[in-house]
This record gives C-alpha cells, structure tokens and sequence, in this order.
C-alpha cells in the first residue's frame, strides 16, 4: 500500500485536491468519510463514473481504507485479469516500482476481482464493500 500511496496517490491528490463527503441516515452531507456504514454492518456498493478513465478511483479507495478502515474490492472489467506482459499503455514497466504487472497489476494487489454476476453476488453475500464502475 505504501508504494502505491507514494508512487501514484500522492501525485494525484496534489493536482486534484480531493474532497470527500458522507451523507448521515437523514441525508445530511458531512465533510470526510466519517458518515459511512461500517463494513460489518452490510455490505457497502460503490458506484462510480468512467469519466477520465476512473481516476478518481485510485484516490477513493485509500481514502477509505484511511478514514475508515475498509477495504474495498473493485469489480474490474475481464481485460484486467488476463496475463499481460505490460501495462495498459503497452509497454513493460511497472506503474508503481516494486508492484508487477503496471497498471494491471495494481488491481490484482488492491483485491480486485473480474467484474460478474457470480463475483458479486459472493462479495455482496460476504459482507464486503465493492466498487463498481459501470
């Protein structure tokens, strides 16, 4: 984890700033991750967009194993989990040194699984928290 916060999320927090906001059960919004479920309740589900290549996911989900705790397993399209000798830029390099695979290894190592219904279902039935970007 260390070697990605260094090598990929500090960069992007200093260009995007991030800000985070939860919302409590009376649909108040509140600054910070403090309002999410914790993940023995239920299961949590994260939505998010595909604009800019899902960039925001590699800032989210730190964000919340940092503030909260929890770990959460992305659903990932099946292009992600077959071998690969490189990148998603083609070429052989790693994205964050010490982490095989480049970008496609980096999902495998943050517990990423390919996106199915059976997949899902067993994460949704396991209590975990998902992230999905459809």
């Amino acid at each position: 984890y260390d070697k990605a916060k260094n090598g990929i999320l500090k960069p992007l927090r200093r260009l995007s700033s991030p800000i985070f906001f939860s919302t409590d059960e009376n649909g108040k919004r509140h600054r910070g991750l403090s309002r999410l479920p914790k993940e023995d309740d239920r299961p949590l589900l994260f939505v998010g967009n595909h604009q800019l290549w899902g960039i925001d996911m590699w800032m989210l989900i730190p964000q919340i194993l940092e503030e909260r705790g929890i770990v959460v397993r992305g659903l990932g399209h099946p292009v992600i989990f077959k071998e690969n000798d490189g990148d998603s830029f083609g070429n052989g390099g790693s994205v964050v040194e010490g982490i095989p695979g480049g970008a496609f290894g980096m999902f495998r190592t943050f517990g990423a699984v390919e996106a199915n219904p059976i997949n899902f279902y067993r994460l949704m039935e396991t209590r975990q928290a998902v992230l999905h970007f459809p």
